[in-house]
């Protein structure tokens, strides 16, 4: 006998690998629920430590090298985002408490949002990050190195 709705979400799940063994003695085990950007960093950096076992489950599909061929690893993330399968279709969010709702599309599978934003990346305001105690901002953000580009007109 099952316990319900857990049963019916987990026997859903397309991605489930085990990163790491639990047949060593004295482990600890993790399991990491959603595959974005943080769960797939929280996952390899649980993986690292010895002693760990770690489960990295996953609603959507998994990203395959040939995935980035189409609209997901081109320059449109409005095209991305109407991948089949690739976003929570039926999730809905309001601005303000009470006020409309509307489609709030989130990113689904391996790498979450960040599969299907066409790679954006914005830089923070270095002056904010120095506010927040981060002195080095300047040298951190030089250091990844980002192209800057004009919008197209």
């Amino acid at each position: 006998m099952g316990i319900g709705p857990a049963t019916r979400i987990l026997s859903r799940l397309s991605y489930h690998p085990v990163v790491g063994s639990s047949t060593r003695p004295n482990t600890d085990s993790w399991l990491v629920v959603g595959a974005g950007s943080a769960g797939c960093v929280l996952a390899a950096r649980l993986s690292d430590r010895a002693g760990n076992s770690v489960t990295l489950l996953e609603a959507g599909d998994d990203l395959a090298a040939g995935d980035l061929d189409g609209p997901i690893g081109g320059p449109d993330f409005l095209a991305a985002l109407d991948v089949p399968g690739r976003t929570y279709e039926s999730l809905m969010a309001s601005r303000t408490t009470g006020g409309p709702q509307s489609a709030y599309r989130r990113g689904r599978g391996v790498g979450g949002s960040s599969a299907v934003n066409a790679l954006v990346a914005l830089r923070g305001d270095p002056a904010l990050y120095r506010s927040w105690g981060w002195h080095d901002a300047d040298a951190a953000w030089a250091a990844l190195q980002l192209p800057e580009q004009e919008p197209h007109p």
